[in-house]
């Protein structure tokens, strides 16, 4: 539970209790006594050879009472750090950054804080634990939260333009409207996300999987998008133009009046989608699969089903003729009689 309410609590939590050191050192004590009255007993030679352990031991009995004091004084540094940060929701100093990376560093767990409101921006929390936090309007702008949980976590319109999001998981996370602007989010876990209408214009989403996730009005202009799952992924109206997709699973997706206008497509797999409506204006599609795709009323004017090296797999006349300008579009001479086009139509 977050935070812990008194130190009674915070005693009787694992992550907050440090050993106490006050019947180690009697017991040191004890048998260092009983080690002077037999070291009474040895030769010179087998004294000079035991000295060595026994000054060990003496060093260690001395610095127990200062470990000790120490180890009282980390766990009070500890406590009011919880305390801070129960307190500084919606603050804009540094000190709730300072809490929330001690409290990372010292290996607690940050499931379900609140820090709604709250400037984070630079924070560093590597590999933190921050499922089902409430940090929804926070600034995390330039952040390090690489390998980081934020599974179920509420981040509405927060800014983590510039993050470092690597391995981090977002699943069933919250990110409306939020600012990812030039995010790293490689090889992250996005599952059945919600980032309707999120920034992400030169995101990089490389080899993240965003299957099931919400991604309707998104802006991922410029991002760069390689070896991604976005299978059954909500793209309904998103502006993908100029975005590079590689080697990308967009099967099942809805990518209904999506602008993709410009967008570099390399070996996409759109089987079973949704493009209807889509602008696919001078897309090159000539390498992706459309098994079952949806075209109706999407816009392949200047399209490109066909080059000298390859051809879109699995297209139909029949898919092809729901589209508007579809005879503007670039195909084959085989697939162009297939359409009943003149072939001094077609386009080098």
């Amino acid at each position: 539970m977050f935070p812990p309410e008194n130190k009674d609590e915070f005693h009787s939590k694992p992550a907050g209790r440090y050993l106490s050191l006050h019947n180690l050192y009697k017991n040191i004590k004890k048998i260092f006594e009983q080690i002077i009255s037999e070291f009474k007993q040895l030769s010179l030679f087998e004294k000079i050879e035991k000295l060595g352990a026994l000054s060990v031991i003496i060093v260690f009995i001395i610095e127990i009472p200062r470990i000790s004091n120490f180890s009282k004084i980390k766990e009070q540094e500890i406590f009011a750090a919880w305390q801070v940060l129960k307190n500084s929701q919606g603050s804009q100093s540094e000190v709730p950054r300072l809490a929330l990376e001690r409290l990372n560093k010292e290996g607690f767990s940050l499931s379900g804080i609140n820090a709604e409101k709250t400037n984070l921006t630079k924070i560093k929390l590597n590999d933190a634990n921050l499922s089902n936090a409430k940090l929804s309007n926070t600034s995390l702008y330039d952040a390090r939260l690489s390998g980081a949980n934020f599974s179920n976590a509420t981040l509405i319109k927060a800014n983590l333009s510039r993050a470092n999001l690597s391995q981090s998981d977002f699943s069933n996370a919250d990110l409306t409207d939020a600012n990812l602007r030039e995010t790293k989010l490689t090889y992250a876990t996005v599952r059945k996300a919600n980032l309707s209408s999120a920034n992400l214009i030169k995101a990089n989403l490389s080899a993240s999987n965003l299957s099931n996730t919400n991604l309707s009005a998104v802006n991922l202009t410029n991002a760069y998008i390689f070896d991604t799952n976005l299978s059954g992924t909500n793209l309904s109206n998103a502006r993908l133009s100029a975005a590079y997709l590689s080697d990308t699973n967009l099967s099942g997706a809805n990518l209904s009046n999506a602008n993709l206008f410009n967008t570099r497509l390399e070996r996409v797999n759109f089987s079973g989608a949704n493009l209807s409506g889509a602008d696919l204006t001078g897309v090159d599609l000539s390498n992706a699969e459309f098994m079952g795709v949806d075209l109706t009323d999407a816009d392949l004017n200047g399209t490109k089903f066909w080059s000298e090296k390859d051809e879109a797999k699995y297209i139909t006349p029949e898919q092809i003729k729901q589209a508007r300008n579809w005879d503007k579009a670039i195909y084959s001479p085989k697939f162009r009689k297939k359409l009943s086009l003149s072939p001094q139509d077609s386009e080098d």
